[in-house]
């Protein structure tokens, strides 16, 4: 399988492949019955399994305990198989690795499940909320709008200054009191930013920012690709595939030129 996962750095990967057999101790001799049969049924399962290989990997058996002394029977080349292993390694050509594909365990393709239902729960979640939140949406962009447009900048301040004195009362009264909870206050001081009208459009982005924050940005988001995809796409969608159609030549040409 690792061997399957590098087959798109070079067709001579398999020249770096080896299996091998664990255990194989020096005085165990129960490994040793049908070894060359089993190297043989090995390299056939191995070239069955993957078309890529074209090869037959060698296959070693390994082990690292001894005894002492060795027995008799025991031949220079019952070492385990680490000689032949060293061999392989240092007679290999090198590997390129440039186009090296990431290896994905078991972690990894847990994790895609875990965020494949996170998500399709979120989706569930907004088709039964798109409407709410969509409605707190209009609202902001609408207090948002008449503050820019129909609130004078002198009432704005006023009104801005009055809920920073309140804000401060309550936060005050708050602190003074055993376990008191400030969370009053802060309100009162975000409902005098809201009212505080500065130029340019950096406290409007802040406010859709906060607001998001607030209702959640997995539901906001979710929501409003779910009101674009059920009442919006349906209209948009047939004039995007026409212009896509129009400008993909001048596109195309333009890649070209590059």
């Amino acid at each position: 399988m690792v061997a399957e996962k590098f087959s798109a750095a070079g067709t001579s990967v398999w020249d770096h492949v080896v299996v091998g057999y664990s255990k194989c101790n020096q005085h165990d001799v129960s490994w040793r019955s049908g070894l060359a049969n089993k190297r043989t049924a090995m390299q056939a399962a191995i070239r069955q399994k993957i078309p890529s290989c074209e090869v037959d990997v060698p296959v070693i058996a390994l082990g690292g305990a001894s005894i002492e002394p060795p027995l008799p029977s025991h031949t220079s080349d019952d070492a385990g198989g680490f000689e032949s292993l060293w061999q392989i390694l240092t007679a290999a050509p090198p590997l390129d690795t440039t186009n090296l594909q990431p290896f994905e365990g078991a972690d990894v393709k847990w994790q895609k499940i875990v965020n494949a239902k996170d998500q399709a729960e979120a989706r569930a979640k907004a088709a039964l909320i798109y409407i709410a939140v969509l409605l707190k949406i209009a609202a902001l962009l609408i207090f948002l709008f008449w503050r820019a447009f129909f609130l004078p900048q002198i009432v704005a301040m006023t009104l801005a200054a009055a809920c920073v004195g309140c804000g401060a009362w309550a936060f005050t009264a708050a602190v003074k009191q055993p376990g008191g909870s400030t969370q009053g206050s802060l309100i009162i001081f975000a409902a005098a930013a809201l009212m505080m009208n500065l130029p340019g459009v950096l406290d409007e982005i802040a406010i859709l920012g906060l607001f998001a924050r607030w209702v959640g940005p997995t539901d906001v988001m979710y929501s409003v690709t779910h009101f674009y995809e059920v009442w919006v796409q349906k209209h948009v969608q047939p004039h995007l595939d026409t212009v896509r159609r129009l400008v993909e030549p001048y596109v195309s040409k333009a890649k070209k030129q590059d």
